[in-house]
């Protein structure tokens, strides 16, 4: 056998189970939210996290313009459904509070255990401040297939 058939079959470096496929979203035994054409979706109370998305997006001190796998995670906060949204094992932000109950809903109707990954974008000023964090996605919410 080759190098290239060895490559090619991984044979060389770990394995890379949780590497995407097919779409940079899609994780493997995960489901994947259909996306829009654009960035539809806002997130909330990323103001609160700018440490934390700072480091999501590697430490850029200018503009920031990053498109990026993002799970939404049904939970609860105050007592309220809520959808919390992680990158890179991050909390970077919710749902917004007047959208929550029913992104929730529509999350566990296509989802049995509220979690589901999605194109997300993380976008920010030149000067690096005032992180903005979307999602691209068909409401009601829809798992894609291919």
């Amino acid at each position: 056998m080759g190098w290239l058939e060895r490559l090619s079959r991984g044979k060389f470096g770990a394995p890379q189970a949780a590497r995407p496929i097919g779409f940079f979203w899609k994780k493997s035994g995960q489901n994947a939210l259909a996306s829009d054409t654009g960035w539809n979706q806002e997130v909330a109370r990323e103001s609160f996290r700018r440490a934390a998305i700072k480091r999501v997006v590697g430490g850029v001190r200018g503009a920031a313009d990053i498109a990026k796998v993002a799970e939404c995670v049904a939970t609860a906060s105050r007592g309220k459904p809520a959808v919390q949204i992680l990158m890179d094992k991050t909390v970077v932000g919710w749902i917004p509070d007047g959208e929550a109950a029913e992104f929730h809903a529509e999350l566990l109707a296509i989802s049995p255990h509220g979690h589901a990954t999605a194109k997300g974008h993380i976008s920010a000023g030149s000067d690096g401040s005032e992180y903005c964090v979307r999602l691209s996605l068909v409401r009601p919410l829809q798992l894609r297939t291919a």
